[in-house]
């Protein structure tokens, strides 16, 4: 065939219907492949989920005197639990065999020195040998927590409590201290003591510095004859209470001035610091020995005296007052004299 002849026609396959026909091939197929996921059979609804509580971590066993276990742990969440339950077994055939022997709602249980932790006691330990313990959390729906894990107690002999605790109150802390306890041959010597379930002292006196005057302090104080976990304690102590009074005067003002003015006394002094600064008492003498008040407590550092003795010399000094009724010392004298 002539090329000239046929000029203008072309009769091999158009490259832009070659593409056409690609994009409507993977139109067809991808339109197939989401009719058959549409129409694919929907399985049974899922059963709900099992809320399970967390574990109990961190948990310390306290063995109190000869005859009482407890056991000490974070405070879970109220949200996550409702109850604790102690478990326990005391047969070393069957140490893997624990059985619950109390279940106490969570909001029942004491806290162990600090809202930060709880413990739960056994209400019937098995005196005089080993036991194992552990604890399980329980949610609002009483599922359980996988056990925590297990602690146990030790047969050794137990100190005795300290004696004759004695309370001293100071300005700025609350001092304690206490006699040893009486000690059997079998006992190891221990200077170890736990005061209020919450503070471990070496030695036999106590500072509380964490106080307020007028509200009510207790102390208890246990001997420690093991530490570590198991914590082993004495029974506690005779309990001991106090009601700190503030008896102790404030510092007395400084840079007391005095100026005459117009027949009148001007004076000022430097502002106390004391937090429970109450005011200032003003005093006056003509002969710098007996002094008189001027007026009832001021409670600002400065105070104006309408009716000095004109023609003589005067005397001022100034005490503080604090909330509790305490006077300080007087500050330093000054004279001034009044024309």
């Amino acid at each position: 065939m002539d090329f000239q002849a046929t000029r203008g026609v072309c009769h091999c396959p158009s490259r832009k219907n070659s593409s056409r026909k690609k994009v409507l091939w993977l139109s067809l197929a991808l339109s197939s492949l989401l009719g058959a996921v549409s129409c694919a059979k929907v399985g049974d609804p899922l059963p709900p989920l099992i809320q399970i509580p967390p574990k109990a971590t961190d948990v310390r066993l306290v063995q109190i005197g000869q005859s009482r276990v407890a056991l000490v742990f974070p405070t879970p969440s109220p949200e996550e639990v409702s109850a604790v339950e102690l478990a326990r077994t005391c047969d070393l055939i069957e140490a893997d065999s624990l059985l619950a022997v109390a279940r106490i709602p969570l909001n029942e249980l004491p806290q162990w020195a600090d809202p930060e932790h709880r413990v739960i006691e056994d209400p019937s330990p098995e005196a005089g040998q080993p036991c194992r313990y552990t604890l399980n959390l329980i949610n609002l729906k009483g599922n359980r927590s996988t056990p925590s894990e297990p602690v146990s107690t030790l047969v050794e002999p137990v100190a005795g409590p300290p004696l004759q605790l004695r309370v001293q109150v100071m300005e700025n802390e609350i001092v304690l201290n206490w006699d040893p306890p009486a000690r059997s041959g079998t006992q190891a010597a221990s200077e170890q003591y736990l005061v209020n379930s919450k503070h471990v002292v070496d030695g036999r006196t106590f500072r509380e510095t964490d106080f307020a005057f007028g509200e009510e302090v207790t102390f208890l104080v246990q001997t420690i004859t093991r530490l570590q976990n198991p914590t082993i304690l004495s029974e506690p102590s005779e309990e001991v209470s106090i009601t700190p009074r503030d008896t102790f005067p404030p510092a007395p003002p400084g840079n007391l001035t005095a100026v005459a003015v117009d027949a009148k006394v001007q004076l000022i002094w430097d502002q106390g610091s004391e937090q429970d600064l109450a005011g200032y008492q003003v005093y006056r003498s003509s002969d710098g020995k007996t002094f008189t008040k001027l007026s009832d407590p001021v409670t600002l550092n400065r105070y104006v005296d309408e009716a000095p003795q004109v023609g003589a010399i005067n005397y001022y000094v100034v005490t503080t007052l604090d909330q509790w009724g305490n006077e300080s010392a007087q500050s330093d004298q000054v004279s001034v004299s009044v024309n």
